[in-house]
């Protein structure tokens, strides 16, 4: 399971970047926001793997789960009328 979740993390990020590439000036803050959830759920997990952690890497893991918590209603599924 690590290898996959290890392969995942090298491959989501990129992928969702440049799927999110040149943004029209409305989609921009949701791309924004979107790139930046993805980001911060990806550092978190490479950072939580750490066999061992200093203040500034829990920092960081905080952050990161902040950053996450803050931006994750933009995939929140709104229902079409």
């Amino acid at each position: 399971m690590g290898n996959e979740i290890r392969n995942l993390i090298n491959v989501i990020h990129p992928c969702f970047a440049a799927s999110l590439r040149r943004p029209s000036a409305v989609e921009c803050p949701t791309f924004t926001q979107a790139l930046t959830c993805v980001l911060s759920i990806v550092d978190f997990t490479l950072m939580a793997k750490y066999e061992s952690h200093i203040d500034e890497t829990i920092e960081y893991l905080k952050q990161d789960r902040n950053d996450f918590h803050d931006n994750k209603d933009v995939f929140e599924c709104v229902p079409k009328r």
